[in-house]
């Protein structure tokens, strides 16, 4: 929080509707009452401080007051500013402390929220790579049973064959393509055959 703006009517103890003449008056009697001098050679060094202060503080204030221009413009600045001992003032910190609270919980929320989405989106990243790699497995293995199958009974590879034929000619491929396709599958299921009849026949 910013720091108040000096009271400088306060300094001298008059009003801010005071006259010219009254600041003049008022200057010269604080002058005199805060001048440093009027302690003695006695004064401790506190006191000497404190005066030096305050001879200073009314020196500002003269500074400021006694200029009508100056003065003019602090008026405008602190005419609607809450000084620390008004209730406006009280009222002022009191918001500030409520909005403090507000903008850290909404950050405290926004974190929350943002790991939480973090959370669901790596849950479904995860969910779906394990749903992937599972399929790619299953149609691995479902191909590796298939090329087995074809292996050991070449009637189910002629079967295959046959429907895909049948569907190409469905599709318009023409009879002359199915007859030489019909040719290939047959070279390939004797090729099949001769594969598994060495393989079942022992070596001598």
């Amino acid at each position: 929080m910013s720091m108040p703006a000096p009271d400088y009517y306060g300094v001298f103890g008059i009003r801010r509707s005071a006259n010219t003449d009254d600041v003049r008056k008022a200057y010269k009697q604080r002058l005199l009452e805060s001048h440093p001098d009027r302690l003695g050679p006695g004064a401790s060094e506190g006191e000497m401080r404190e005066a030096n202060e305050q001879f200073s503080k009314v020196r500002e204030a003269f500074e400021v007051l006694g200029d009508a221009e100056k003065r003019r413009a602090y008026d405008i600045h602190t005419r609607n500013l809450p000084t620390p001992s008004s209730s406006r003032w009280k009222m002022s910190e009191e918001q500030l402390r409520r909005t403090k609270d507000r903008v850290e919980w909404a950050e405290r929320l926004k974190k929350r929220s943002e790991e939480r989405l973090r959370a669901i989106r790596e849950t479904a990243q995860a969910k779906v790579e394990a749903e992937r790699k599972a399929a790619a497995e299953y149609a691995a293995l479902v191909e590796t049973m298939m090329q087995e199958l074809y292996t050991l009974s070449p009637e189910w590879l002629e079967r295959k064959q046959r429907i895909q034929m049948v569907r190409l000619f469905i599709n318009g491929r023409g009879l002359g393509w199915v007859r030489r396709a019909n040719i290939k599958q047959r070279r390939a299921a004797n090729t099949t055959s001769r594969e598994k009849s060495n393989i079942n026949t022992p070596a001598s």
